[in-house]
């Protein structure tokens, strides 16, 4: 999505993460619908029965040109049944991916990317690092490549709101206009869009395990792949040597549980942020007060004083500086964080660009965020619902009120489509061996809590490592946790 026109000091600082997402969503979408065709240079179809057996990996060339890829990795195509449930119904092609080791193989890594939207080669370099001399194989997640990609109408994601309002007549609006989204939104094939779920996801992998003639193999999964990557565990637990899940996401939730866990951890990072602008040199421009200049900026935006658009393009609404906010010290980006808030703080102060969504807006968007309504229910049918969680959530986060990455899931699921049958369920790996979970102290994206909320709920059955970082993902470039998580593999697959 757009950060506003080139040229804006504003945008350079506060809009940088905002924009390297959106660049990145772009050209998975041009990556994916624009790539060539692979030329055919080796098939390899499952030898044995099971869920892959009757499906095939064609290996070609990568169409990849904007993102590139690591060096030596194939990329290869396969064509797998909609629902599990009727193989013999409509299909999809998707992409996946595969690197040798380097010398003898020690076995096989399953990897299950982030996002929602990543590619399944993002995460190979993380898994070489802790399992040296392994062969990697990962396939794209539904409604991330080719034609199965989720596509939305740009203006109208644009319309969504951060968060749902909570006063009755706004909230019909709102969902006049989250109807008029949801029915913009759109796979190839049309039913795809109804299983884009975890579940659905881990069938897939094991299609490839079984495709390429492999026994067993290790897991890895990052962020949103944690969750499809724990539903492999569930059910193909018998062909997992060890389960490495990093940056945890806890399946069995409600709406307000997500948000107020997800505020929770939003106004954790703050307080740290706040803290250390109380002392630092650098905060002076927000006279050493962040939470006061926090509450001057939404004050700003309640009063309609701040011009133009956000980063990326939308309307201004309170949960707009929270989402600013978050991008920057999210990231450990503590300077970033107080020039927005200088920016938008002020007796005058400056937005972004007016009228950069209508310029850069094109009739179709990729916005895996779409996938995220398949896996948790966070439909909220009301302007009374919407006011119970928004009071659970300011509750736990007095200054920012909400995570605003988690509160534009739930603006963005409120309609629907609902869940897939079975998508709350609670992790039950049937592994013989532990999982093993990492995590960060301070997490924007996925709160230390749902990994908390799994290792209490798996007991024995999981080891759970914390680092003392700020930040989502980072912690297997710490030292001693990438010593921790070798030995767990070592350990688990020797």
């Amino acid at each position: 999505m757009s950060a506003g026109r080139e040229g804006s000091a504003a945008v350079a600082r506060a809009g940088r993460l905002l924009g390297a997402i959106a660049a990145a969503a772009g050209a998975l979408l041009l990556a994916a619908c624009g790539g060539p065709a692979p030329q055919v240079q080796q098939t390899e179809r499952a030898p044995t029965g099971g869920p892959g057996a009757a499906h095939a990996v064609v290996w070609g060339q990568c169409g990849r040109d904007l993102l590139g890829l690591e060096p030596g990795v194939e990329c290869g195509s396969m064509t797998l049944p909609v629902d599990w449930a009727d193989p013999a119904g409509e299909t999809f092609t998707t992409t996946v991916y595969r690197k040798k080791a380097d010398g003898p193989s020690r076995g096989t890594f399953l990897n299950f990317p982030g996002g929602p939207g990543s590619t399944a080669d993002v995460g190979f370099d993380a898994i070489a690092e802790f399992a040296p001399g392994y062969d990697l194989i990962g396939i794209d997640p539904r409604g991330v490549s080719g034609e199965g990609a989720v596509l939305c109408d740009l203006r109208e994601t644009l319309r969504l709101p951060l968060v749902p309002p909570a006063d009755e007549s706004p909230f019909a609006g709102f969902a006049a206009t989250s109807e008029r989204f949801s029915s913009s939104c759109a796979t190839r094939p049309a039913s795809l869009q109804s299983h884009l779920d975890a579940y659905s996801n881990a069938r897939d992998a094991d299609a490839l395990r079984s495709a390429l003639g492999i026994e067993r193999v290790g897991v890895y999964g990052f962020s949103y792949g944690s969750l499809l990557g724990a539903r492999y565990a569930e059910l193909f637990g018998s062909r997992v040597t060890a389960t490495v899940l990093e940056g945890v996401l806890a399946p069995q939730q409600s709406a307000t549980e997500f948000e107020t866990v997800a505020a929770r951890g939003a106004q954790q990072i703050f307080d740290a942020f706040a803290d250390w602008c109380s002392a630092a040199d650098e905060c002076a421009p927000l006279g050493n007060d962040a939470r006061g200049a926090f509450r001057q900026a939404v004050g700003n935006v309640e009063a309609g004083r701040v011009p133009g658009t956000t980063p990326s393009g939308r309307a201004w609404e309170p949960a707009a500086v929270a989402q600013l906010v978050e991008g920057a010290i999210g990231t450990g980006d503590f300077a970033g964080a107080v020039a927005s808030l200088a920016d938008l703080a002020g007796d005058d102060p400056r937005g972004f660009d007016e009228g950069a969504a209508e310029d850069d807006a094109s009739s179709q968007w990729f916005f895996p965020d779409r996938i995220v309504c398949s896996d948790f229910d966070l439909r909220v049918s009301s302007a009374e619902g919407m006011r119970a969680l928004l009071a659970q959530t300011t509750a736990v986060a007095p200054d920012v009120r909400v995570s605003a990455e988690s509160a534009g899931y739930l603006a963005t699921c409120a309609t629907g489509p609902g869940p897939s049958q079975g998508a709350g369920a609670p992790f039950a790996p049937t592994t013989d061996r532990p999982v093993l979970l990492v995590s960060n102290r301070l997490d924007p994206s996925t709160p230390r809590e749902w990994a908390d909320q799994v290792a209490a709920r798996l007991g024995a059955k999981a080891q759970h490592i914390v680092t003392e970082l700020i930040g989502h993902g980072g912690a297997l470039g710490e030292p001693d946790v990438l010593a921790a998580v070798t030995a767990y593999v070592d350990a688990a697959t020797g």
